[in-house]
C-alpha cells in the first residue's frame, strides 16, 4: 500500500512508466497528494483515525451509527473500498513477482 511519505516527490512520465505511483491500478504522473483538495484529505484522516483491524473501531461523532452524518459514512465506505482495491492490487503484484521468481 502506498503511504503519504510515498508522495513526497514528483515523478516524470518515465519514472511512472518504470513503476512510479499507481492509484487504483492506474499509473499517474502528478503527485497523488496534490490531486485531492484539503477537505478530502480531512475525510481520509478521519477514516484512518476511526478504523480498526476489522473495520470501524471508533465512530467519528458521539453516539451510535445512526448518529453519524450520512455523507461521512459514505465517505468512510469509499475510503475503505479504495483501500481494499489497493490491498488487492498489492497482493496480485506480489503473487506475480513470486510466480516470476519461481520460473
Amino acid at each position: 500500500m502506498r503511504r503519504p511519505q510515498d508522495f513526497a516527490i514528483d515523478l516524470t512520465a518515465e519514472e511512472v512508466a518504470a513503476g512510479g505511483w499507481t492509484v487504483l491500478g492506474k499509473p499517474v504522473v502528478e503527485n497523488p497528494h496534490d490531486t485531492l483538495p484539503d477537505p478530502l484529505w480531512a475525510v481520509v484522516r478521519i477514516w484512518r483515525s476511526c478504523r480498526g483491524d476489522a473495520g470501524l473501531a471508533v465512530l467519528p461523532e458521539a453516539g451510535g451509527l445512526l448518529d453519524q452524518a450520512a455523507w461521512l459514512l459514505d465517505a468512510i465506505d469509499a475510503c475503505s473500498a479504495a483501500e481494499a482495491g489497493l490491498r488487492a492490487e498489492e497482493q496480485e503484484r506480489r503473487e506475480r513477482e513470486r510466480e516470476g521468481a519461481g520460473r
